[in-house]
């Protein structure tokens, strides 16, 4: 093993974490299993033990074993004496203010290891069977290298971009990217260019900016021809109302109604379909309430249910509101993040003699 800033020097678990969580923002790490504490005492250990580039492997159960006292024994003998005692058949079973409990193994393996595999973190030893009891992970090296306490400051935000361009993924970067970029709205307003060439201005803030996202990237994604109804700011003050094209397709917009944020037309269908959408930077998803709503607007203006879509809007799987009111959202509606534009969830409730199987869910 050649001999490296690991032999003098280790960060503390808070620098570990610090470090973690911008190395792995929530858009990547979207359950946070790598950036909690949890994760910042996994990589702790493994630098500890010098599990490194294949320098040595660690189990699951060996990071459980770490207490605050050994943690402060830094000598480089004495630190690898412990991860082969730990990793022996010898190995102590009643540790005294251990980190974890033993079963406490299998989240640090099932969530916060594959994870970091997943990621590129963390590389797996080849060629071991699945039930191996054998030390199976170590730190890739450049990863390891992001947690050198002599490396600070400017230095250490250009390293982290480095490793972040060589070993995430495009689509990690992309929600990333995407995420950023949704909450960089300036004081002068979001500019928003609408299907039909003509564009409007609204008040600066995250909801402003998924409206944007909807108008300009949803819309030209999954509708054949858009057009917007109807646009109205996070107050509820009416923006847009498209009256000749409310009368061309004969939907009426009673304005004295909670308005949703967007009313979208699909134009290319033989019956327009109607597209009523909340974007959720806080609170205001389609809830059964809000479904039941908005379904009674769609036939105060004629329109039926069957006509009409339901779609809640967040920023990101990982953002704070979409964790928070996924599970109020209403069945028969659908979710679209904007950090990921191509895809989009259905909340499929199942009828009774349509669907008997996820086989055939996947084929509708």
């Amino acid at each position: 093993m050649e001999s490296s800033w690991l032999d003098n020097s280790l960060p503390n678990i808070e620098e570990i974490q610090n470090r973690l969580k911008i190395i792995f923002p929530r858009e990547v790490d979207v359950n946070g299993y790598i950036i909690r504490e949890m994760g910042a005492k996994t990589v702790y250990t493994m630098l500890y033990g010098f599990c490194v580039a294949e320098n040595y492997w660690i189990r699951p159960a060996t990071i459980t074993c770490m207490t605050d006292g050994q943690a402060l024994i830094k000598n480089l003998k004495d630190r690898i004496d412990w991860l082969a005692m730990s990793q022996s058949k010898n190995a102590p079973r009643d540790i005294p203010n251990r980190w974890y409990k033993p079963n406490t193994r299998e989240p640090i393996r099932d969530e916060t290891l594959r994870e970091m595999v997943r990621l590129n973190a963390v590389i797996e030893r080849s060629g071991l069977p699945t039930t191996s009891p054998l030390p199976r992970y170590s730190l890739q090296k450049e990863f390891a290298e992001l947690f050198n306490p002599n490396v600070q400051g400017d230095l250490l935000s250009a390293k982290i971009s480095e490793w972040q361009r060589n070993y995430l993924s495009a689509t990690a970067l992309a929600r990333v990217a995407l995420s950023k970029r949704l909450v960089s709205s300036s004081s002068d307003g979001v500019l928003i260019n609408l299907p039909n060439g003509e564009t409007r201005k609204m008040a600066s803030g995250p909801s402003s900016e998924l409206a944007k996202a909807v108008v300009e990237k949803f819309s030209k994604r999954f509708l054949k021809d858009p057009a917007v109804i109807l646009m109205s700011e996070s107050a509820k003050k009416l923006l847009l109302k498209d009256d000749d094209l409310c009368q061309a397709i004969g939907f009426t917009v009673d304005v004295s109604n909670v308005l949703p944020d967007l009313i979208l037309a699909d134009l290319g269908e033989t019956t327009p379909i109607i597209v009523f959408v909340e974007c959720v930077a806080s609170d205001g998803p389609i809830n059964d309430r809000r479904k039941a709503e908005l379904i009674d607007m769609a036939k105060t203006a004629k329109y039926q249910e069957e006509d009409c879509v339901y779609v809640t809007v967040f920023k990101d799987r990982s953002d704070s509101a979409s964790r928070k009111l996924v599970p109020s959202i209403a069945w028969g509606t659908f979710i679209w993040y904007a950090s990921e534009p191509d895809e989009i969830v259905f909340l499929r409730q199942g009828k009774e003699n349509k669907v008997t199987s996820i086989g055939d869910m996947i084929k509708l």
